[in-house]
């Protein structure tokens, strides 16, 4: 599985929603305003390797949402795993 960087975006977004976070809450975890945020998930800026380790373990740990929000959560997070795992196969990880 090969991730552009705008499917990288809409995945980001995608785990964002589904969680129930707002742009504000992911900007804590990335040290970011929600406005790079929302730049982040319309593909404008660019992801660092450590913003994408971070990302994922925020959605890692579900909770407070409902079990259908939660199969959704964990589908995207396997693939954002296997996203990270191709990474670290080209070395850029």
């Amino acid at each position: 599985m090969s991730l552009t960087k705008e499917k990288l975006s809409e995945k980001i977004k995608e785990l964002r929603t589904s969680k129930g976070a707002s742009q504000e809450e992911l900007g804590k975890v990335l040290g970011k305003s929600h406005a790079a945020i929302s730049d982040i998930e319309r593909g404008i800026t660019d992801v660092s390797v450590q913003e994408l380790s971070l990302i994922a373990d925020f959605f890692h740990t579900p909770k407070g949402i409902s079990p259908q929000e939660k199969k959704l959560v964990d589908k995207s997070s396997r693939d954002f795993d296997k996203y990270l795992a191709e990474l670290r196969k080209k070395g850029e990880l």
